[in-house]
């Protein structure tokens, strides 16, 4: 694997974690800075706070996601854009899973050697 695609791997893996677990949910922030943007489903907002607030309103407080696929490609600034699909179970409702597509664009965080953050997401639900 490529070292942009074990970043992309890397990330998707904690993000979902960390986004399923209604105790952590809340450090994503750390993920993102001022200038990240989110789009999700079709609803845009920019910095940490905003987008934590659009995330806390859009999600229900049980999410259990299983991604099956992460692409990747290399961007320019040492960039990684990475597409992740999969489905996710919200309330329990194990008999209704959502699929859904989520794309980041990932950049190197400053001063920061090997971290990366969110510069943009884009999420959403894949409806039949």
């Amino acid at each position: 694997m490529s070292d942009y695609g074990s970043i992309a791997a890397s990330l998707v893996s904690h993000y979902y974690r960390t986004f399923d677990d209604t105790n952590t949910r809340s450090t994503l922030t750390s993920l993102y800075r001022q200038e990240s943007h989110l789009v999700w489903e079709g609803h845009p907002c920019q910095g940490p706070e905003n987008i934590m607030a659009a995330l806390s309103q859009s999600v229900s407080n049980t999410v259990k996601t299983k991604v099956t696929t992460i692409d990747s490609v290399p961007t320019s600034n040492s960039g990684v854009l990475v597409v992740a699909a999969g489905s996710m179970v919200v309330d329990d409702a194990y008999d209704r899973p959502c699929k859904f597509s989520s794309t980041f664009l990932l950049q190197p965080t400053p001063g920061q050697t090997g971290g990366y953050f969110i510069e943009g997401q884009i999420f959403r639900l894949v409806l039949d």
